[in-house]
């Protein structure tokens, strides 16, 4: 068979072109053993292609729509032949160098039973952002659990974008593992780090949005605005007034979001 590396780097992207360089340069910075970095653009872009000419990545993925969180993550996967994944979300950026003997350490964790008999399924290399589940955030992977999950347990398509009204991917897994006594093994020496200052969101009639994931300020990119959706959270007041007038103020923040918003990055 052809000899893929032992571990592809996953990185899935929805118009972040800054954030996105910045993590694929760490990867190249920083990784001292032989891998693959596959790349998926929800949607076409032109910068893909530059990721491509620059050696940032070794395959490149593209879509003709954007198909969401869900499905982008689930695109990825299917196209990985590593017998491990490392799956990073591209808001992020890999800190340290990250050497094969500390890879090695890492994949023995995976399938090490606990004494309280979890299975260990995933490591996580960012610390732990949903308190001792599973996260995608960036974490270590099995090829083979995740295509097992994708073909015994009916994984749900939702996720940030069009199908956010859907259940969320990430949400069903941490479900699977509640069932099955499974454990997202959260490493002691986190590699990457947050870079999330800005969040890209399209909806299904079309239109785009950005907000801050700290202060919550919102910002309408392209319309028009047709229906009513799950993003943002607006009122029912405010959807009408966006709605009637196609605009939302550059920055305002809507009225459920009000009380969640604080400061990080903005």
């Amino acid at each position: 068979m052809f000899p893929e590396p032992k571990v592809s780097f996953l990185v899935l992207d929805y118009k972040k072109p800054i954030e996105s360089r910045l993590l694929l340069e760490s990867i190249r910075r920083h990784v001292k053993f032989p891998h693959k970095v596959i790349y998926l653009h929800n949607g076409y872009s032109q910068y893909s292609n530059i990721f491509l000419q620059e050696s940032l990545i070794d395959q490149l993925i593209v879509t003709a729509d954007n198909d969401g969180l869900g499905l982008g993550t689930r695109n990825l996967f299917a196209a990985c032949f590593s017998p491990f994944a490392i799956y990073v979300q591209n808001d992020q950026i890999l800190g340290r160098d990250f050497t094969e003997e500390e890879l090695g350490y890492l994949i023995s964790f995976l399938g090490v039973e606990t004494s309280d008999d979890k299975t260990i399924k995933s490591v996580s290399l960012a610390g732990d952002p949903c308190h001792g589940t599973y996260s995608e955030r960036a974490h270590l992977i099995e090829r083979y659990t995740y295509f097992e999950w994708e073909h015994q347990y009916m994984m749900p398509h939702g996720g940030a974008g069009p199908y956010h009204d859907i259940q969320w991917r990430e949400g069903y897994i941490q479900s699977l593992y509640k069932k099955y006594g499974w454990l997202h093994h959260i490493y002691h020496s986190p590699m990457f780090i947050d870079n999330g200052r800005s969040a890209n969101r399209q909806n299904p009639d079309g239109s785009e949005w950005k907000h801050f994931p700290d202060t919550k300020q919102l910002w309408l990119l392209k319309g028009p605005v047709k229906e009513k959706f799950v993003y943002p959270y607006f009122t029912d007041k405010e959807w009408q007034e966006v709605l009637d007038t196609q605009k939302w103020p550059d920055g305002k923040i809507p009225e459920k979001e009000v009380e969640n918003s604080f400061h990080v990055w903005n």
